[in-house]
């Protein structure tokens, strides 16, 4: 079979599938591929704002020994602004991260038995970020007690060093190329030129 896409998404999982240890090795991390655990697109709700408790996706999550990559990617034709090297990381993509990776801080820090007593540790601490904690019975409590619980389990240390990187897909030598964002995220640039078939791309 072979598999053919289109697009940031389509990109996404080509570079996990094919390329996860040129996006390690990009940002210091000799982990092999085998050893971790990868998340495609997590959802965590739709809806934003500071009433909402939902905050969004990050397009891809990494898992080493003792890191949690949290990752966003962009593309040659994104409309993201690059001036002098450094591409724009819109705030609310900013803001999804910090609410992840706060999740992921106290979620991996105590040992919670279920989401009522983590609710109940932790909920005056999302509301000093501006953002309501997931409600229990929520379909958002339910994913993210898995992607956490699924988090904690694999890594070899608690808590994580969280990190956020862009990885950022090009095609063609005269492309602008980003080498950091406006953000804390690290720039990783990856050529998917070899896979291309017209403006599509070849997965597997």
């Amino acid at each position: 079979m072979k598999l053919i896409g289109y697009g940031e998404d389509a990109l996404t999982l080509w570079a996990l599938r094919s390329r996860l240890t040129d996006i390690l090795r990009g940002v210091g991390d000799a982990t092999s591929p085998r050893h971790c655990k990868v998340f495609f697109r997590p959802s965590f709700g739709r809806r934003g704002g500071p009433h909402s408790s939902q905050f969004g996706e990050c397009d891809f999550a990494v898992v080493t020994r003792g890191t949690v990559y949290l990752g966003e990617s962009k593309w040659h034709r994104s409309t993201e602004d690059i001036s002098n090297g450094q591409i724009t990381i819109r705030p609310e993509q900013i803001k999804r991260h910090e609410i992840l990776s706060l999740y992921i801080e106290r979620w991996c820090s105590g040992e919670y038995e279920d989401w009522p007593v983590f609710v109940k540790a932790n909920k005056a601490t999302f509301v000093q970020h501006h953002k309501p904690i997931a409600p229990i019975g929520s379909l958002l409590a339910e994913n993210l007690r898995e992607f956490l619980g699924q988090i904690k389990w694999h890594l070899a240390q608690k808590p994580p060093l969280i990190r956020n990187i862009l990885v950022y897909f090009y095609a063609s030598s005269g492309d602008t190329l980003p080498d950091r964002s406006s953000g804390d995220f690290s720039v990783i640039c990856l050529d998917y030129s070899a896979r291309r078939v017209g403006n599509f791309i070849e997965i597997e």
